[in-house]
């Protein structure tokens, strides 16, 4: 007995990012609306609307409104059917948070079908790019976005079971942000700063009054320990440290590193001379040894997150290069096909004139 079975139909997507409205570190989602468009040419004999890609997106999270529509497009060549998606909701994205807080995010739509892979094949839109509408982007306070999108697809197996969510490939659109990195220096690194320069007056005190000294480092420890909670308290759970858990890691041990120092003099301050001596000395190297930190980790910290912003600059200008030389390709097509047109005219007007 001969079965049907159903040819893999090859489905163009393309996704635009019509507006991002916010970004939340915490809860690792983003709101945003797009556009999703799929393309395909309908078999021999069948309605223009009658395939339905049952087109997923498998990070998005909630969904406030969308709205779908169907348009077909006749040439002389062929008909082309696009299947359109507006939506506007919440998408979740696994940040990476290392560089935090100086950082680059992908803010990426995965769009995938419910078809197993042997019915249909999401390849990337080739015939246009996916865009970005850069002026309606309304975090800028606290972001900055670039103008490129990326398209990338995940190609599916053929042992996809689409009750397991396994569907026929991905097709991911990202465009890039990174974040404004001032208010945490202000706000957080130049306090913890300031914490650091303070423990140095603690050696004001006379050697003889530890107990004052160790008093007020373990004011200024709960202070920092304050701080980490409170920069804590607005990113999500993370397996590793951040540059900035990194820095106010450092000031908390050089707090708790004071406080061991004081209570280490305690034992010797019978001996006065010896006292002052091993007092002065730590100051000295401790001091020496902050700026030294300082000076390392800052290298560290702007040449580490420089690169990866450095990258999206450079992918900001190939994609504007890009997008002006499809431009002039549509034109100069567009071109050929009036000259073309305008001869086919003149031939018609000459043979009548015959």
């Amino acid at each position: 007995m001969m079965t049907d079975v159903t040819p893999q139909r090859p489905v163009w997507i393309r996704i635009n990012y019509l507006g991002i409205s916010a970004i939340s570190t915490k809860d690792q989602l983003f709101s945003a609306e797009v556009l999703i468009e799929a393309r395909w040419s309908p078999q021999r004999g069948e309605e223009a609307n009658h395939f339905d890609p049952k087109l997923v997106i498998s990070n998005l999270e909630s969904t406030r409104k969308e709205t779908f529509w169907h348009r077909v497009e006749t040439t002389d060549r062929q008909t082309l059917v696009y299947y359109c998606w507006r939506l506007t909701g919440e998408f979740y994205e696994n940040l990476e948070l290392q560089n935090f807080p100086r950082d680059v995010q992908d803010l990426s739509v995965c769009v995938s079908s419910e078809l197993h892979t042997n019915e249909i094949d999401l390849l990337i839109e080739d015939q246009k790019m996916a865009t970005i509408d850069v002026s309606n982007f309304r975090v800028n306070q606290e972001w900055k976005l670039f103008k490129h999108v990326e398209s990338n697809k995940l190609p599916g197996t053929s042992n996809c079971d689409v009750e397991l969510r396994h569907t026929a490939g991905y097709v991911i659109a990202k465009c890039r942000v990174v974040r404004r990195s001032q208010y945490f220096m202000f706000n957080n690194v130049i306090v913890m700063f300031c914490l650091v320069l303070l423990s140095f007056t603690i050696y004001a005190f006379d050697p003889l009054y530890n107990m004052s000294r160790i008093g007020a480092s373990i004011n200024l420890l709960l202070v920092a320990v304050a701080f980490k909670l409170s920069v804590s308290s607005d990113l999500p759970l993370i397996s590793y440290l951040t540059y900035l858990d990194v820095y106010m890691i450092g000031v908390i041990l050089h707090l708790c590193f004071n406080i061991i120092i004081f209570a280490f003099l305690s034992i010797i301050r019978d001996r006065t001379d010896t006292a002052l001596f091993v007092d002065k000395l730590t100051a000295l190297v401790l001091g020496v040894t902050v700026a030294m930190a300082h000076l390392i980790y800052a290298y560290i910290f702007i040449r580490k997150t420089n690169e990866p912003i450095k990258e999206m600059e450079n992918r900001d200008v190939l994609y504007v290069n890009a997008m002006n030389r499809l431009k002039l390709r549509r034109r100069i097509l567009k071109a050929i096909k009036v000259i073309i047109v305008q001869n086919s005219t003149i031939k018609i007007w000459r043979a009548q004139e015959l």
